[in-house]
């Protein structure tokens, strides 16, 4: 069904995990400035893929304003974050913006899919879990927003920044469950195939996190380029080794009510996700679990 587009004034703050320089995050705030809303961009300064939900705590981290060199997008106050993706959420929503707060935090747009299983790894999903995690009845709505960029050579990345705005735009007419974020996967596909959009469920697909052991002096020079002498090391290296992450995606013919099902089927994904992970599928194994630890602490 065609989308029907409302345009309200939006403050939106743009986060992601693939840097201040990818293209989706560039591509989506320049679409959101052209339909007038106002928009803030605080973003790594490199790209943090599957960061998840790491912050830096130990030590602060570099926060620099910048101007984007987009001639359209010159004049967005933007934030360039040495960190993580939660840490360019935590920089949105800090005093450097104590004027400005927005109605909703969205990141991405991911280059890549962020369904079933892989939302636990992805930085792009944690960044805007963050949001709604500041812990005010007042924290804006997160939203993240990923692509199937791996599908085609060259992504329609047209078609996928108009199909983001408009959930963008159609999700901040309703108010979310406190603790609650939406999780948006977005296909490739020309504008003539799009289905149109699908409410999901998180699916059960998954890398298959293989590990390859990668012994190649090339290669353990790019991974390790810092000699070991240049730190005090507590350790006698016995052996070492590269290993590096090297799987195949993993589906079982997903239903259309999952999020890998609607995107393989050219709907786009919208999922709701919440802060707190419980399966209220498994009543009976919680109860014989109470169970057993009674049965324990009463010896």
């Amino acid at each position: 069904k065609p989308m029907t587009r409302q345009n309200p004034l939006l403050r939106i703050g743009l986060v992601n995990d693939d840097g201040i320089q990818a293209k989706g995050i560039l591509s989506l705030a320049k679409e959101l400035v052209s339909r007038g809303h106002d928009i803030r961009i605080s973003a790594p300064s490199e790209n943090k893929s599957n960061s998840s939900h790491s912050l830096t705590v130990l030590k602060p981290y570099r926060v620099e304003r910048v101007r984007l060199s987009e001639e359209t997008l010159s004049e967005v106050v933007a934030f360039r974050v040495f960190g993580t993706p939660v840490d360019a959420t935590i920089a949105l929503l800090s005093s450097l913006t104590h004027d400005w707060k927005p109605n909703i935090v969205v990141s991405g747009i991911n280059h890549g899919l962020n369904v079933g299983l892989s939302v636990i790894n992805s930085g792009t999903v944690s960044a805007a879990r963050q949001a709604v995690m500041q812990g005010s009845k007042e924290s804006p709505m997160g939203i993240a927003v990923s692509f199937d960029t791996i599908k085609q050579s060259h992504p329609n990345w047209e078609n996928a920044v108009r199909i983001a705005a408009d959930i963008i735009e159609i999700s901040s007419l309703h108010k979310l469950p406190r603790w609650t974020f939406l999780n948006v996967n977005i296909p490739d596909v020309p504008t003539s195939e799009f289905k149109g959009i699908r409410v999901t469920k998180q699916g059960t697909s998954y890398y298959d996190d293989a590990h390859t052991v990668d012994l190649s002096p090339e290669y353990a020079s790019m991974v390790d380029p810092v000699s070991r002498d240049s730190f005090d090391d507590p350790c006698t290296v016995l052996k070492s080794w590269h290993l590096k992450v090297d799987g195949p995606f993993i589906h079982d013919n997903e239903s259309l009510d999952t999020d890998y099902g609607a995107v393989s089927q050219n709907y786009a994904s919208v999922t709701p996700l919440g802060l707190f992970h419980k399966d209220d599928g498994h009543d009976d194994l919680y109860e014989s679990i109470v169970q057993h630890f009674s049965l324990r602490s009463e010896r």
